[in-house]
């Protein structure tokens, strides 16, 4: 009677152990797998970062043209009569020029 309680709480013991050592095989894998997976994310990571500029460059401003009409002897290409004619610029007593708009001319 006891031997046999005995025995049977052995086969219980070893039956625990069997299980314990799957148990530790399958979390070891699972770690390893994990830490894998954690390295590849990281090189990928630090791959992309290289892409990624530290600062964007600012986009260049485009002029715009003023739509008005120029003159027209101008633009054909021929000198014109009110071409030839311009005023002389109006000088501060500093010595910096002006450009009068043209209601003042």
């Amino acid at each position: 009677l006891i031997d046999e309680a005995r025995t049977a709480r052995e086969l219980k013991k070893i039956a625990r152990d069997k299980e314990r050592e799957v148990r530790a095989k399958e979390l070891q894998l699972r770690r390893a797998q994990k830490a894998r997976d954690r390295a590849v994310a990281t090189s990928k990571k630090a791959r992309d970062k290289q892409n990624i500029p530290k600062r964007k460059a600012s986009s260049s401003q485009k002029s715009k043209k003023s739509k008005g009409g120029g003159d027209a002897g101008s633009q054909s290409g021929g000198a014109s009569a009110s071409s030839a004619a311009q005023p002389t610029t109006k000088t501060t007593m500093r010595g910096r020029n002006i450009k009068l708009p043209k209601k003042f001319e």
